[in-house]
């Protein structure tokens, strides 16, 4: 699912969820020069309130790209700590000699 106005889509760096209000260009030379206008949560001692910001498309991810994403970490992290099938299998028993 692309990122569009009136989608929900997270900060990258930080996961909070932001509301996705447009999309306009931005500088040019700089990244894919699209940028989303979002409406922000921020929590305060006042309660929550909303803040208009501006991120590069790229600093943003959907629901379902940051699934897929954790997904590949978590088979990635699986793959580096099980064991391996082509080593022996240690003999948990001790003998002496």
């Amino acid at each position: 699912m692309a990122i569009k106005p009136g989608t929900v889509a997270l900060l990258k760096s930080s996961q909070e969820p932001v509301f996705v209000l447009e999309l306009v260009q931005g500088d040019a030379g700089i990244l894919s020069n699209v940028q989303a206008v979002v409406r922000r949560p921020v929590e305060g001692n006042a309660g929550i309130s909303h803040m208009i910001e501006r991120f590069y498309i790229e600093e943003l991810e959907t629901l379902e790209e940051r699934h897929t994403r954790q997904i590949a970490e978590m088979e990635e992290m699986k793959a580096r700590f099980s064991p391996r099938s082509d080593l022996p299998i240690p003999n948990d028993t001790f003998q002496p000699n």
